[in-house]
Protein backbone atom coordinates (compact mmCIF):
# COMPACT_ATOMS: atom_id res chain seq x y z
CA UNK A 1 0.00 0.00 0.00
CA UNK A 2 1.29 3.45 -0.84
CA UNK A 3 2.29 5.09 2.39
CA UNK A 4 0.02 7.69 3.97
CA UNK A 5 2.96 10.07 4.09
CA UNK A 6 3.48 9.85 0.34
CA UNK A 7 -0.19 10.47 -0.38
CA UNK A 8 -0.24 13.42 2.03
CA UNK A 9 2.77 15.01 0.37
CA UNK A 10 1.37 14.49 -3.13
CA UNK A 11 -2.05 15.80 -2.16
CA UNK A 12 -0.57 18.88 -0.57
CA UNK A 13 1.59 19.55 -3.61
CA UNK A 14 -1.35 19.20 -5.95
CA UNK A 15 -3.30 21.86 -4.07
CA UNK A 16 -0.58 24.54 -4.23
CA UNK A 17 -1.45 27.69 -6.23
CA UNK A 18 -0.58 27.44 -9.91
CA UNK A 19 2.09 29.51 -11.54
CA UNK A 20 0.06 29.44 -14.78
CA UNK A 21 -3.01 31.54 -15.40
CA UNK A 22 -6.39 29.81 -15.39
CA UNK A 23 -7.83 28.91 -18.81
CA UNK A 24 -9.89 31.66 -20.38
CA UNK A 25 -13.64 31.49 -20.95
CA UNK A 26 -13.27 30.92 -24.70
CA UNK A 27 -13.19 27.98 -27.07
CA UNK A 28 -9.78 28.28 -28.69
CA UNK A 29 -9.17 24.83 -30.16
CA UNK A 30 -12.06 24.64 -32.63
CA UNK A 31 -10.76 21.41 -34.12
CA UNK A 32 -11.10 17.65 -33.94
CA UNK A 33 -9.06 14.99 -32.24
CA UNK A 34 -7.31 12.35 -34.34
CA UNK A 35 -7.12 8.75 -33.18
CA UNK A 36 -4.25 6.33 -33.76
CA UNK A 37 -5.79 5.23 -37.05
CA UNK A 38 -5.21 8.83 -38.17
CA UNK A 39 -8.95 9.38 -38.50
CA UNK A 40 -10.81 12.30 -36.98
CA UNK A 41 -12.98 11.87 -33.91
CA UNK A 42 -14.55 14.30 -31.41
CA UNK A 43 -15.25 17.06 -33.92
CA UNK A 44 -16.35 19.80 -31.51
CA UNK A 45 -13.55 20.27 -29.00
CA UNK A 46 -13.80 23.55 -27.09
CA UNK A 47 -10.33 23.63 -25.56
CA UNK A 48 -7.53 21.07 -25.51
CA UNK A 49 -5.17 21.41 -22.54
CA UNK A 50 -1.99 19.46 -21.88
CA UNK A 51 -1.12 19.76 -18.18
CA UNK A 52 2.27 18.66 -16.92
CA UNK A 53 1.28 18.37 -13.25
CA UNK A 54 -1.70 17.06 -11.36
CA UNK A 55 -2.20 20.53 -9.92
CA UNK A 56 -2.56 21.99 -13.42
CA UNK A 57 -5.06 19.30 -14.36
CA UNK A 58 -7.07 20.01 -11.25
CA UNK A 59 -7.12 23.75 -11.99
CA UNK A 60 -8.39 23.05 -15.51
CA UNK A 61 -11.22 20.87 -14.20
CA UNK A 62 -12.20 23.50 -11.61
CA UNK A 63 -12.18 26.26 -14.22
CA UNK A 64 -14.38 24.23 -16.57
CA UNK A 65 -16.78 23.51 -13.72
CA UNK A 66 -16.99 27.21 -12.92
CA UNK A 67 -17.85 27.91 -16.55
CA UNK A 68 -20.47 25.17 -16.63
CA UNK A 69 -18.67 23.20 -19.33
CA UNK A 70 -18.21 19.47 -19.60
CA UNK A 71 -14.80 17.85 -19.20
CA UNK A 72 -13.20 14.81 -20.84
CA UNK A 73 -9.74 13.30 -20.54
CA UNK A 74 -7.91 11.72 -23.47
CA UNK A 75 -4.80 9.57 -23.58
CA UNK A 76 -2.94 8.24 -26.60
CA UNK A 77 -6.22 8.17 -28.59
CA UNK A 78 -6.16 4.48 -29.31
CA UNK A 79 -9.94 4.37 -28.92
CA UNK A 80 -11.84 3.93 -32.15
CA UNK A 81 -15.25 4.95 -30.86
CA UNK A 82 -16.66 8.29 -29.79
CA UNK A 83 -16.74 7.10 -26.18
CA UNK A 84 -14.27 9.82 -25.17
CA UNK A 85 -16.17 12.62 -26.95
CA UNK A 86 -18.48 15.27 -25.54
CA UNK A 87 -19.92 18.17 -27.48
CA UNK A 88 -18.20 21.53 -26.85
CA UNK A 89 -16.33 20.30 -23.79
CA UNK A 90 -12.88 21.06 -22.48
CA UNK A 91 -10.48 18.19 -23.12
CA UNK A 92 -7.43 17.28 -21.07
CA UNK A 93 -4.59 15.55 -22.91
CA UNK A 94 -3.02 13.29 -20.28
CA UNK A 95 0.11 12.32 -22.17
CA UNK A 96 2.39 14.77 -20.33
CA UNK A 97 1.34 13.39 -16.95
CA UNK A 98 3.77 10.49 -17.19
CA UNK A 99 5.92 10.49 -14.06
CA UNK A 100 6.60 7.12 -12.46
CA UNK A 101 6.53 7.91 -8.76
CA UNK A 102 7.60 4.68 -7.08
CA UNK A 103 8.04 0.93 -7.56
CA UNK A 104 7.73 -1.41 -4.59
CA UNK A 105 9.30 -4.74 -5.47
CA UNK A 106 8.53 -6.36 -2.11
CA UNK A 107 4.82 -5.56 -2.18
CA UNK A 108 4.48 -5.90 -5.95
CA UNK A 109 3.14 -2.56 -7.14
CA UNK A 110 4.09 0.50 -9.15
CA UNK A 111 2.63 3.97 -8.59
CA UNK A 112 2.63 6.40 -11.52
CA UNK A 113 0.73 9.13 -13.31
CA UNK A 114 -2.09 8.00 -15.57
CA UNK A 115 -0.56 9.38 -18.78
CA UNK A 116 2.30 6.90 -18.48
CA UNK A 117 2.43 4.56 -21.46
CA UNK A 118 2.89 0.82 -21.08
CA UNK A 119 6.16 1.10 -22.94
CA UNK A 120 7.54 3.72 -20.53
CA UNK A 121 6.28 1.74 -17.55
CA UNK A 122 7.93 -1.42 -18.82
CA UNK A 123 11.26 0.36 -19.25
CA UNK A 124 11.17 1.52 -15.64
CA UNK A 125 10.08 -1.89 -14.38
CA UNK A 126 12.75 -3.69 -16.39
CA UNK A 127 15.45 -1.79 -14.52
CA UNK A 128 14.06 -3.29 -11.31
CA UNK A 129 13.69 -6.82 -12.68
CA UNK A 130 9.91 -6.41 -12.64
CA UNK A 131 7.11 -6.50 -15.21
CA UNK A 132 3.37 -6.01 -15.58
CA UNK A 133 3.41 -9.30 -17.51
CA UNK A 134 0.30 -10.12 -19.49
CA UNK A 135 -1.89 -7.39 -17.99
CA UNK A 136 -1.57 -5.02 -20.92
CA UNK A 137 -2.77 -4.46 -24.49
CA UNK A 138 -0.38 -5.33 -27.31
CA UNK A 139 0.66 -1.76 -28.11
CA UNK A 140 3.25 0.02 -25.93
CA UNK A 141 2.13 3.57 -26.73
CA UNK A 142 -1.25 3.28 -24.99
CA UNK A 143 -1.55 5.20 -21.73
CA UNK A 144 -2.44 3.13 -18.68
CA UNK A 145 -5.18 5.59 -17.74
CA UNK A 146 -6.83 5.24 -21.14
CA UNK A 147 -6.53 1.47 -21.02
CA UNK A 148 -8.18 1.46 -17.59
CA UNK A 149 -11.09 3.56 -18.84
CA UNK A 150 -11.87 1.10 -21.66
CA UNK A 151 -11.14 -2.27 -20.02
CA UNK A 152 -8.06 -3.07 -22.10
CA UNK A 153 -6.60 -6.54 -21.75
CA UNK A 154 -3.83 -8.93 -22.61
CA UNK A 155 -4.19 -12.64 -23.23
CA UNK A 156 -3.28 -15.46 -20.88
CA UNK A 157 -4.51 -18.15 -18.56
CA UNK A 158 -2.12 -19.59 -15.97
CA UNK A 159 0.11 -16.56 -15.46
CA UNK A 160 -0.38 -16.34 -11.70
CA UNK A 161 -1.19 -12.66 -12.18
CA UNK A 162 -3.88 -10.43 -13.67
CA UNK A 163 -4.60 -10.48 -17.40
CA UNK A 164 -6.61 -7.26 -17.76
CA UNK A 165 -5.82 -3.66 -16.88
CA UNK A 166 -8.82 -3.38 -14.50
CA UNK A 167 -7.71 -6.47 -12.58
CA UNK A 168 -4.16 -5.12 -12.22
CA UNK A 169 -5.34 -1.74 -10.92
CA UNK A 170 -5.08 -1.61 -7.12
CA UNK A 171 -5.94 2.03 -6.40
CA UNK A 172 -6.30 5.39 -8.13
CA UNK A 173 -6.10 9.10 -7.45
CA UNK A 174 -8.88 10.88 -9.33
CA UNK A 175 -9.98 14.48 -9.81
CA UNK A 176 -13.65 13.97 -9.10
CA UNK A 177 -16.55 15.88 -10.70
CA UNK A 178 -16.39 18.43 -7.89
CA UNK A 179 -12.79 19.23 -8.75
CA UNK A 180 -11.36 17.58 -5.63
CA UNK A 181 -8.47 15.13 -5.63
CA UNK A 182 -9.65 11.84 -4.17
CA UNK A 183 -7.79 8.61 -3.45
CA UNK A 184 -9.84 5.45 -3.99
CA UNK A 185 -8.51 2.12 -2.77
CA UNK A 186 -11.52 -0.21 -2.57
CA UNK A 187 -15.29 -0.56 -2.56
CA UNK A 188 -17.92 0.30 -5.14
CA UNK A 189 -16.07 3.37 -6.38
CA UNK A 190 -12.98 1.36 -7.31
CA UNK A 191 -15.12 -1.34 -8.96
CA UNK A 192 -16.71 1.38 -11.11
CA UNK A 193 -13.48 3.24 -11.85
CA UNK A 194 -11.83 0.04 -13.07
CA UNK A 195 -13.77 0.46 -16.31
CA UNK A 196 -14.91 4.06 -15.97
CA UNK A 197 -15.38 5.07 -19.65
CA UNK A 198 -14.24 8.55 -18.64
CA UNK A 199 -17.54 9.15 -16.84
CA UNK A 200 -16.39 9.51 -13.22
CA UNK A 201 -13.68 12.16 -13.34
CA UNK A 202 -10.05 12.41 -14.40
CA UNK A 203 -7.87 9.56 -13.15
CA UNK A 204 -4.43 11.12 -12.57
CA UNK A 205 -2.44 8.44 -10.73
CA UNK A 206 -2.64 4.66 -10.65
CA UNK A 207 -1.28 2.00 -8.33
CA UNK A 208 -0.69 -1.09 -10.49
CA UNK A 209 0.17 -4.72 -9.74
CA UNK A 210 3.62 -5.82 -10.94
CA UNK A 211 5.71 -8.91 -10.39
CA UNK A 212 9.23 -10.24 -11.04
CA UNK A 213 10.12 -11.04 -14.64
CA UNK A 214 10.24 -14.74 -15.46
CA UNK A 215 11.82 -16.66 -18.27
CA UNK A 216 9.36 -17.75 -20.92
CA UNK A 217 9.22 -20.32 -23.68
CA UNK A 218 7.44 -19.30 -26.88
CA UNK A 219 6.19 -21.57 -29.66
CA UNK A 220 3.54 -21.81 -32.32
CA UNK A 221 0.81 -24.35 -32.92
CA UNK A 222 -1.42 -24.37 -35.97
CA UNK A 223 -4.88 -25.93 -36.08
CA UNK A 224 -7.51 -25.92 -38.79
CA UNK A 225 -10.62 -23.85 -38.19
CA UNK A 226 -12.62 -27.04 -38.77
CA UNK A 227 -10.88 -28.74 -35.82
CA UNK A 228 -11.13 -25.59 -33.70
CA UNK A 229 -14.88 -25.46 -34.25
CA UNK A 230 -15.31 -29.18 -33.61
CA UNK A 231 -12.92 -29.71 -30.71
CA UNK A 232 -12.30 -26.23 -29.30
CA UNK A 233 -9.06 -24.57 -28.23
CA UNK A 234 -9.27 -24.88 -24.45
CA UNK A 235 -7.07 -27.96 -24.25
CA UNK A 236 -4.27 -25.80 -25.69
CA UNK A 237 -5.08 -22.53 -23.93
CA UNK A 238 -5.40 -23.93 -20.42
CA UNK A 239 -1.88 -25.37 -20.51
CA UNK A 240 -0.22 -22.04 -21.33
CA UNK A 241 0.60 -18.91 -19.38
CA UNK A 242 -0.19 -16.84 -22.44
CA UNK A 243 -1.94 -17.79 -25.64
CA UNK A 244 -3.04 -15.57 -28.50
CA UNK A 245 -4.39 -16.76 -31.82
CA UNK A 246 -4.57 -15.41 -35.36
CA UNK A 247 -7.23 -16.71 -37.68
CA UNK A 248 -7.12 -15.94 -41.40
CA UNK A 249 -10.42 -17.28 -42.75
CA UNK A 250 -9.15 -17.53 -46.32
CA UNK A 251 -6.53 -20.06 -45.14
CA UNK A 252 -8.92 -21.92 -42.81
CA UNK A 253 -6.20 -22.12 -40.16
CA UNK A 254 -5.67 -20.67 -36.69
CA UNK A 255 -2.10 -20.02 -35.52
CA UNK A 256 -1.74 -20.08 -31.74
CA UNK A 257 1.27 -18.33 -30.24
CA UNK A 258 1.94 -20.08 -26.92
CA UNK A 259 3.98 -18.77 -24.00
CA UNK A 260 4.76 -20.86 -20.96
CA UNK A 261 6.91 -20.30 -17.90
CA UNK A 262 10.28 -21.98 -18.27
CA UNK A 263 12.56 -21.15 -15.37
CA UNK A 264 15.19 -23.52 -16.71
CA UNK A 265 15.19 -21.83 -20.12
CA UNK A 266 18.48 -20.05 -20.87
CA UNK A 267 16.93 -17.23 -22.90
CA UNK A 268 16.34 -13.65 -21.74
CA UNK A 269 13.84 -12.63 -19.10
CA UNK A 270 10.37 -12.02 -20.43
CA UNK A 271 8.87 -8.65 -19.66
CA UNK A 272 5.53 -7.16 -20.60
CA UNK A 273 6.87 -5.29 -23.62
CA UNK A 274 8.87 -8.34 -24.63
CA UNK A 275 5.72 -10.43 -24.68
CA UNK A 276 3.72 -7.94 -26.70
CA UNK A 277 6.60 -7.16 -29.06
CA UNK A 278 7.15 -10.84 -29.77
CA UNK A 279 3.48 -11.30 -30.51
CA UNK A 280 3.39 -8.22 -32.72
CA UNK A 281 6.43 -9.45 -34.64
CA UNK A 282 4.83 -12.84 -35.09
CA UNK A 283 1.62 -11.22 -36.27
CA UNK A 284 3.51 -9.26 -38.92
CA UNK A 285 5.28 -12.45 -40.04
CA UNK A 286 1.99 -14.30 -40.31
CA UNK A 287 0.46 -11.49 -42.34
CA UNK A 288 3.43 -11.19 -44.67
CA UNK A 289 3.30 -14.93 -45.31
CA UNK A 290 -0.44 -14.70 -45.78
CA UNK A 291 -0.15 -11.96 -48.38
CA UNK A 292 2.58 -13.86 -50.20
CA UNK A 293 0.51 -17.04 -50.18
CA UNK A 294 -2.50 -15.13 -51.37
CA UNK A 295 -0.40 -14.22 -54.37
CA UNK A 296 0.59 -17.90 -54.82
CA UNK A 297 4.21 -17.30 -53.84
CA UNK A 298 4.44 -20.08 -51.26
CA UNK A 299 3.28 -23.70 -51.01
CA UNK A 300 1.62 -23.42 -47.60
CA UNK A 301 0.49 -20.38 -45.61
CA UNK A 302 1.54 -21.10 -42.04
CA UNK A 303 3.57 -23.82 -40.36
CA UNK A 304 4.65 -24.70 -36.85
CA UNK A 305 7.73 -22.94 -35.54
CA UNK A 306 10.39 -23.93 -33.06
CA UNK A 307 10.88 -22.43 -29.64
CA UNK A 308 12.30 -18.91 -29.91
CA UNK A 309 13.54 -16.46 -27.28
CA UNK A 310 11.45 -13.48 -26.27
CA UNK A 311 12.88 -10.12 -27.29
CA UNK A 312 11.94 -6.82 -25.65
CA UNK A 313 11.48 -3.27 -26.84
CA UNK A 314 14.28 -0.79 -26.33
CA UNK A 315 13.87 2.56 -24.61
CA UNK A 316 15.03 4.74 -27.50
CA UNK A 317 12.63 3.04 -29.90
CA UNK A 318 9.62 3.57 -27.66
CA UNK A 319 10.55 7.16 -26.88
CA UNK A 320 11.22 8.10 -30.49
CA UNK A 321 8.10 6.48 -31.92
CA UNK A 322 5.92 7.91 -29.16
CA UNK A 323 7.16 11.47 -29.69
CA UNK A 324 6.81 11.41 -33.48
CA UNK A 325 3.41 9.73 -33.40
CA UNK A 326 2.08 12.19 -30.85
CA UNK A 327 3.22 15.12 -33.02
CA UNK A 328 1.50 13.61 -36.07
CA UNK A 329 -1.80 13.27 -34.22
CA UNK A 330 -1.63 16.81 -32.87
CA UNK A 331 -0.94 18.40 -36.26
CA UNK A 332 -3.64 16.38 -38.00
CA UNK A 333 -6.20 17.28 -35.36
CA UNK A 334 -5.39 20.97 -35.39
CA UNK A 335 -5.60 21.35 -39.16
CA UNK A 336 -8.37 18.80 -39.80
CA UNK A 337 -6.19 16.53 -41.92
CA UNK A 338 -7.59 13.06 -42.67
CA UNK A 339 -6.19 10.12 -44.59
CA UNK A 340 -8.08 8.27 -47.35
CA UNK A 341 -7.27 4.84 -45.90
CA UNK A 342 -6.83 3.34 -42.46
CA UNK A 343 -6.79 0.15 -40.43
CA UNK A 344 -9.78 -0.63 -38.27
CA UNK A 345 -11.05 -3.46 -36.13
CA UNK A 346 -14.14 -4.57 -34.29
CA UNK A 347 -13.77 -6.55 -31.08
CA UNK A 348 -16.19 -8.52 -28.96
CA UNK A 349 -15.92 -10.40 -25.68
CA UNK A 350 -17.82 -13.68 -25.36
CA UNK A 351 -18.09 -16.42 -22.75
CA UNK A 352 -15.25 -18.80 -23.48
CA UNK A 353 -17.73 -21.67 -23.60
CA UNK A 354 -18.98 -20.16 -26.86
CA UNK A 355 -15.63 -19.67 -28.56
CA UNK A 356 -16.27 -22.51 -31.02
CA UNK A 357 -19.55 -20.91 -32.08
CA UNK A 358 -17.77 -17.55 -32.40
CA UNK A 359 -15.12 -19.00 -34.73
CA UNK A 360 -17.89 -20.67 -36.73
CA UNK A 361 -19.67 -17.29 -36.97
CA UNK A 362 -16.51 -15.67 -38.36
CA UNK A 363 -16.08 -18.48 -40.86
CA UNK A 364 -19.70 -18.33 -41.99
CA UNK A 365 -19.62 -14.54 -42.38
CA UNK A 366 -16.39 -14.63 -44.38
CA UNK A 367 -17.82 -17.34 -46.62
CA UNK A 368 -20.95 -15.28 -47.15
CA UNK A 369 -19.08 -12.10 -48.05
CA UNK A 370 -15.82 -13.43 -49.48
CA UNK A 371 -16.65 -12.05 -52.92
CA UNK A 372 -17.02 -8.44 -51.83
CA UNK A 373 -14.16 -6.00 -52.17
CA UNK A 374 -12.95 -5.87 -48.57
CA UNK A 375 -9.42 -5.10 -49.67
CA UNK A 376 -8.22 -1.86 -51.22
CA UNK A 377 -6.41 -2.28 -54.52
CA UNK A 378 -4.95 -5.57 -53.31
CA UNK A 379 -3.20 -4.01 -50.31
CA UNK A 380 -5.15 -6.05 -47.80
CA UNK A 381 -4.89 -9.45 -49.48
CA UNK A 382 -4.71 -11.14 -46.07
CA UNK A 383 -7.51 -9.15 -44.53
CA UNK A 384 -9.74 -9.53 -42.77
CA UNK A 385 -7.93 -11.53 -40.16
CA UNK A 386 -9.05 -12.31 -36.64
CA UNK A 387 -7.14 -12.06 -33.38
CA UNK A 388 -8.30 -14.38 -30.58
CA UNK A 389 -7.45 -13.69 -26.92
CA UNK A 390 -8.35 -15.40 -23.68
CA UNK A 391 -8.64 -14.62 -19.97
CA UNK A 392 -10.12 -16.19 -16.84
CA UNK A 393 -13.25 -14.61 -15.37
CA UNK A 394 -12.84 -11.69 -12.96
CA UNK A 395 -15.20 -9.86 -10.64
CA UNK A 396 -13.24 -6.75 -9.68
CA UNK A 397 -14.80 -4.27 -12.13
CA UNK A 398 -18.47 -3.68 -12.88
CA UNK A 399 -18.13 -2.95 -16.60
CA UNK A 400 -14.97 -4.93 -17.42
CA UNK A 401 -15.39 -6.95 -20.57
CA UNK A 402 -14.69 -10.20 -18.71
CA UNK A 403 -16.58 -9.35 -15.54
CA UNK A 404 -18.17 -12.40 -13.96
CA UNK A 405 -21.61 -10.80 -13.63
CA UNK A 406 -23.33 -14.10 -14.42
CA UNK A 407 -21.21 -17.06 -13.22
CA UNK A 408 -23.33 -19.57 -15.09
CA UNK A 409 -22.45 -17.87 -18.39
CA UNK A 410 -19.15 -16.04 -17.83
CA UNK A 411 -17.67 -18.05 -14.98
CA UNK A 412 -15.44 -20.25 -17.15
CA UNK A 413 -13.62 -17.31 -18.69
CA UNK A 414 -13.68 -14.96 -21.65
CA UNK A 415 -12.63 -15.08 -25.29
CA UNK A 416 -12.13 -11.93 -27.37
CA UNK A 417 -12.77 -12.00 -31.10
CA UNK A 418 -11.09 -9.06 -32.84
CA UNK A 419 -11.56 -8.60 -36.58
CA UNK A 420 -9.06 -6.42 -38.47
CA UNK A 421 -9.74 -4.81 -41.83
CA UNK A 422 -8.76 -1.89 -44.05
CA UNK A 423 -11.31 0.86 -44.37
CA UNK A 424 -11.81 3.90 -46.58
CA UNK A 425 -14.58 5.77 -48.28
CA UNK A 426 -14.07 3.53 -51.30
CA UNK A 427 -14.90 0.28 -49.50
CA UNK A 428 -17.04 1.62 -46.66
CA UNK A 429 -20.24 0.10 -48.05
CA UNK A 430 -18.71 -3.30 -48.76
CA UNK A 431 -16.83 -3.69 -45.50
CA UNK A 432 -19.88 -2.36 -43.68
CA UNK A 433 -21.94 -5.30 -44.90
CA UNK A 434 -19.33 -7.75 -43.65
CA UNK A 435 -19.02 -6.01 -40.27
CA UNK A 436 -22.75 -5.74 -39.70
CA UNK A 437 -23.34 -9.40 -40.56
CA UNK A 438 -20.58 -10.57 -38.21
CA UNK A 439 -21.79 -8.23 -35.50
CA UNK A 440 -25.29 -9.67 -35.70
CA UNK A 441 -24.00 -13.22 -35.39
CA UNK A 442 -21.73 -12.46 -32.41
CA UNK A 443 -24.30 -10.39 -30.55
CA UNK A 444 -26.71 -13.30 -30.96
CA UNK A 445 -24.15 -15.39 -29.03
CA UNK A 446 -24.24 -12.93 -26.13
CA UNK A 447 -21.15 -10.89 -27.06
CA UNK A 448 -20.12 -7.73 -25.24
CA UNK A 449 -18.74 -5.09 -27.63
CA UNK A 450 -15.32 -3.73 -26.65
CA UNK A 451 -15.80 -0.25 -25.17
CA UNK A 452 -12.86 1.25 -27.00
CA UNK A 453 -12.62 -0.71 -30.23
CA UNK A 454 -16.02 -1.39 -31.69
CA UNK A 455 -17.67 1.44 -33.53
CA UNK A 456 -20.80 3.14 -32.28
CA UNK A 457 -23.23 1.15 -34.43
CA UNK A 458 -22.78 -1.77 -32.05
CA UNK A 459 -24.06 0.18 -29.07
CA UNK A 460 -27.36 1.29 -30.56
CA UNK A 461 -30.08 0.26 -28.13
CA UNK A 462 -27.69 -0.38 -25.27
CA UNK A 463 -25.86 -3.42 -23.95
CA UNK A 464 -26.84 -3.32 -20.29
CA UNK A 465 -28.57 -6.72 -20.41
CA UNK A 466 -25.17 -8.35 -21.09
CA UNK A 467 -23.80 -7.27 -17.71
CA UNK A 468 -26.48 -8.79 -15.43
CA UNK A 469 -27.15 -5.92 -13.05
CA UNK A 470 -23.65 -4.46 -13.13
CA UNK A 471 -24.89 -1.44 -15.09
CA UNK A 472 -27.10 -0.51 -12.15
CA UNK A 473 -24.15 -0.81 -9.75
CA UNK A 474 -22.02 1.39 -11.99
CA UNK A 475 -24.83 3.92 -12.36
CA UNK A 476 -25.25 4.17 -8.59
CA UNK A 477 -21.61 5.24 -8.31
CA UNK A 478 -21.89 7.58 -11.29
CA UNK A 479 -24.95 9.34 -9.91
CA UNK A 480 -23.30 9.78 -6.53
CA UNK A 481 -20.07 11.14 -8.02
CA UNK A 482 -21.37 13.18 -10.98
CA UNK A 483 -24.92 14.31 -10.30
CA UNK A 484 -24.48 17.26 -12.72
CA UNK A 485 -23.34 15.03 -15.62
CA UNK A 486 -20.10 16.94 -16.10
CA UNK A 487 -18.41 13.85 -17.59
CA UNK A 488 -21.47 12.15 -19.09
CA UNK A 489 -21.60 11.99 -22.88
CA UNK A 490 -23.69 10.90 -25.83
CA UNK A 491 -21.90 7.58 -26.23
CA UNK A 492 -22.76 6.49 -22.69
CA UNK A 493 -26.40 7.36 -23.23
CA UNK A 494 -26.48 5.37 -26.46
CA UNK A 495 -24.88 2.41 -24.70
CA UNK A 496 -27.73 2.42 -22.18
CA UNK A 497 -25.95 4.00 -19.19
CA UNK A 498 -28.25 6.24 -17.17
Amino acid sequence: MVSNILHTVLLAASLLPLAHAAPADTCKYKGALVNWQLFKTCNHVCNLYTPTTVAEAQAIVRNSLALGRGVKAVGARHSYTDNLCKENADFIDMTKLHNIISINKDEGWAYFEAGTTFGALEIALKKEGMTYGFAAPAWPLITVGGALANSAHGSGWTTGGPITVPAATLAVDIINPQGELETITDGDKLAAIKTNLGLLGVVVRIKYAVHPSRKMRYSLEVVSDKDAIADGLLSIVEKQAGTIGWYIPSFQTIALAKMSHADDYSGPLASGSAITNTMQTFRRNVLSKAIACKLALCPSPISNSSVVPVVGLEEDVIGGVSAVYGDILSVMGKFGIVLPIGVGDDEYALPISRHQEAIAAVKATFKEYHDIDISIKGVSAALPFVEIRFAPAEDTAYLALNTDSDPAVWGQGTVWIEVWFLTSEANENQIGKFRNALQARLLALGARPHWGKTREVTFQGGVRDRYNGNFAKFEAVRHAMDSKNTFMNEFATRAGIQ
